[in-house]
């Protein structure tokens, strides 16, 4: 009976540790596949390296414990490493089996270890916008009634996601200066508020996650107006920097003559989704 109490009650412990051990990893180690071997390799080393405890957050987690394996679908069939083709590998298993030393139920059952096992999948999934997984800004298109569908902008060139109660031509991206003074709707009355770009989420909170996660859940439609809110939010800047590096590819954005980008090979988190709403001159608003 006492080792049923200490024992088992430890070995439930330890299970649940393992269990929230391999649910965080999995997410972290998806967050590294880029398509290459060197996703493979940064998805293991995040997991071995993590910070993440167990034995009631006393120790960190053995790397002999660990077994990662990857896949290409969830259903697998599932790799170990060394992968020698990366490409299309979105999937990670990882499994954490911590040993806990018996103290009581070795007297009865003759073993002196038991294992507690976690594990949990992480993958990249394209993302359904029929429920929202943009980020809470909306620019303002610079021609809403562009024949070519870019809104008056230019593949390439930067545009304002977010505009200050402050703008003027010199403080603004480089695309908006090229289009001023046609563009700028920061100083018109009908959009109240220090700042103008954010819609349909207002707490620090709210934006945050969308921006980290994509939580953001309603539903757009091409001619749906978007409800503007206001307001700057210190939790916007520090979720965007966390999410851009949280991507894979670090190469800094850099356009040649031709305005085009360097070839990209990360995981997709600096790629982002945004409604471009027609303006507050526009009938129907925004």
């Amino acid at each position: 009976m006492l080792g049923l109490a200490v024992d088992l009650g430890r070995l439930y412990i330890f299970k649940s540790e393992a269990q929230a051990f391999a649910d965080a990893s999995s997410i972290l180690a998806a967050t590294r596949l880029n398509g290459k071997s060197s996703g493979i390799d940064a998805a293991d080393a995040a997991v071995r390296s993590s910070v993440n405890r167990y034995n009631f957050s006393t120790q960190t987690m053995p790397s002999n414990v660990l077994t990662l394996e990857f896949a290409r679908n969830i259903a697998g069939p599932w790799e170990l490493p060394p992968i020698n083709t990366a490409a299309n590998y979105a999937f990670v298993r990882v499994t954490a089996r911590p040993q806990l030393s018996l103290s009581f139920l070795q007297v009865v059952t003759g073993a002196t270890n038991a294992s507690a096992v976690g594990q949990a999948i992480g993958g990249q999934v394209p993302m359904d916008f029929s429920r929202g997984g943009y980020l809470p800004f909306t620019p303002f298109a610079l021609n809403p009634n562009d024949p070519t569908g870019n809104f008056g902008m230019r593949v390439g060139e930067e545009y304002a996601m977010l505009w200050p109660g402050n703008a003027s031509r010199q403080n603004s991206c480089q695309g908006n200066q090229l289009n001023w003074p046609q563009y700028n709707f920061s100083d018109n009355s009908s959009v109240s508020g220090s700042n103008r770009g954010y819609f349909e989420l207002q707490s620090a909170a709210s934006i945050r996650d969308a921006i980290g996660g994509a939580y953001q859940m309603s539903p757009l439609a091409i001619g749906d107006i978007v409800a503007l809110t206001n307001g700057q939010k210190q939790a916007m800047q520090d979720a965007l920097v966390t999410r851009a590096l949280a991507d894979t590819d670090q190469t800094p954005y850099d356009r040649n003559s031709l305005l085009e980008a360097p070839l990209y090979y990360g995981n997709g988190m600096r790629l982002i989704t945004l409604p471009v709403n027609s303006g507050s001159q526009s009938v129907p608003n925004n």
